[in-house]
């Protein structure tokens, strides 16, 4: 209800959903998904971070770009939800370190 923002109306290349525009779902999901997914691999593979870690942002760049492109979002949506994903990732890490100590 505070972010109570529409969705772009004109030239959407896709149905676009009911649900309030901001922050982009998809985009702070992606975040957090390839996020996560490249720090538990990176613990098995340690020789290969840089690597997991860059197809991680490039991945969540994409769906976040993927957004902007169909006109489902505007780009402060995916910004923000880029920003909450991250946010989220590093909070669950944060509490993940301190329950293993």
């Amino acid at each position: 209800e505070i972010f109570d923002r529409p969705r772009p109306d004109v030239g959407s290349a896709v149905p676009l959903p009911s649900s309030d525009s901001f922050p982009s779902g998809h985009a702070s999901g992606a975040v957090v998904t390839f996020g996560l997914a490249a720090v538990l691999c990176a613990e098995r593979r340690a020789y290969q971070t840089r690597h997991l870690w860059a197809l991680a942002a490039l991945l969540a760049l994409a769906v976040g770009l993927s957004r902007i492109v169909l006109n489902v979002h505007y780009v402060t949506d995916v910004l923000a939800g880029w920003c909450l994903g991250l946010a989220w990732l590093a909070g669950c890490l944060l509490v993940r370190d301190a329950v293993r100590r």
